[in-house]
């Protein structure tokens, strides 16, 4: 969201739907609910830039392997619909699955609620629709963070052409729910 003297100007949204990475609404809110975010402590909250550190991490890792990003355990990414852990038990790390190694992720808009311990990154993923080359692709990743670490990491990730360009090589279709 941006302002100009005091009122709105841009609110930014990304919406998804039915071919868009990972895609499924009720794996979304199915995984979602086994998840608790309640508000942070106050004496427990990191600062501003200590939550938005935790996102830029993650980003930065894409292109710089010895970024060290600060896992939480347990820890779990939700994209779309697909889900990196099954929950029970939750005893590992598993957000730091599939990353990439060469990818610049640019341009980064941050809403950042301290009491949440949540900074939703808005960006464009390159290269995320295989259709568009490294067009960058709306994309939202909200992260959690508690102690200092990464709790988990929500995503939704928009493309043009179904099923982001990668005629069924993308992640597995996750269950119906």
């Amino acid at each position: 969201m941006l302002f100009t003297n005091e009122k709105i100007t841009t609110i930014e949204s990304i919406v998804t739907d039915q071919g868009d990475w990972a895609f499924n609404a009720t794996g979304y809110l199915y995984w979602n609910s086994y998840e608790a975010w309640p508000p942070i402590p106050l004496e427990k909250q990191e600062s501003r830039a200590a939550i938005q550190a935790a996102g830029d991490a993650y980003f930065n890792r894409f292109y710089n392997t010895s970024v060290i990003v600060p896992w939480g355990t347990p820890c779990a990414r939700l994209e779309g619909g697909a889900y990196t852990s099954r929950i029970a038990p939750v005893l590992k790390n598993t957000c730091d699955l599939g990353m990439p190694n060469n990818l610049y992720v640019t341009n980064r808009r941050y809403v950042i609620d301290q009491e949440m311990g949540t900074v939703s990154i808005f960006l464009g993923f390159p290269g995320l629709d295989r259709t568009q080359g490294q067009n960058p692709m709306p994309d939202s990743h909200v992260f959690r963070v508690e102690g200092s670490e990464i709790r988990w990491i929500h995503t939704v990730s928009s493309c043009v052409t179904v099923g982001c360009g990668m005629n069924g090589t993308g992640p597995p279709t996750p269950p119906a729910f």
